[in-house]
């Protein structure tokens, strides 16, 4: 949920929540919860105005449930009957403009390795070992030579047929956190 979140704060304001100057910043505001509605901005009409402006009290509220502790969070049935889906799933779908700006946010974004990083790190610590169980016997179930890594060649095979040569590349650098060219796990 909290995931959602972030995805949600980035597609409304395309930016990010939780920023900082090195990877150990952006951790600390990501485990602090520290992140503003306010701060970011664009210009409108040579003004410059809170992207959050424009945004529904609702919507602004069910970010707020979403990025804060476990257990204060919003669980799934709670976010389905949440006044702001509830309005949007009423209405026809809206016309969202995206500029430039918004482009650029997102390829900033999908650059962002520390906050990448930060992140990954953030959720792989709030997973209860229930949780993590699954994981952990998928990935070796997918290290076929077992060597507590996966190689681009054991990825493709798992993907076989799923993804193309272009997409597995994509994949392999997104998951690949320290740029070794393989996926490892440890646990």
């Amino acid at each position: 949920m909290w995931s959602l979140g972030v995805i949600l704060y980035l597609m409304i304001s395309g930016t990010t929540p939780f920023s900082g100057a090195s990877e150990g910043k952006i951790l600390e505001s990501v485990k602090s919860m520290k992140y503003g509605l306010e701060r970011k901005r664009r210009r409108r009409n040579q003004n410059v105005v809170s992207v959050w402006d424009d945004v529904s009290p609702e919507c602004k509220n069910m970010i707020a449930s979403l990025l804060v502790n476990k257990d204060k969070r919003l669980k799934p049935e709670q976010v389905l009957n949440h006044p702001w889906l509830k309005v949007r799933c009423k209405e026809p779908p809206l016309k969202i403009e995206v500029t430039s700006a918004i482009v650029k946010s997102l390829r900033a974004f999908r650059d962002a390795e520390k906050l990448k990083k930060a992140v990954l790190t953030y959720i792989a610590t709030q997973l209860s070992e229930s949780e993590i169980a699954p994981l952990r016997t998928l990935y070796k179930a997918l290290d076929t030579n077992g060597d507590g890594s996966l190689s681009r060649d054991e990825v493709r095979e798992a993907l076989k047929g799923r993804a193309d040569e272009e997409e597995l590349a994509g994949l392999i650098i997104s998951i690949d956190t320290d740029g070794s060219g393989s996926i490892e796990y440890n646990g």
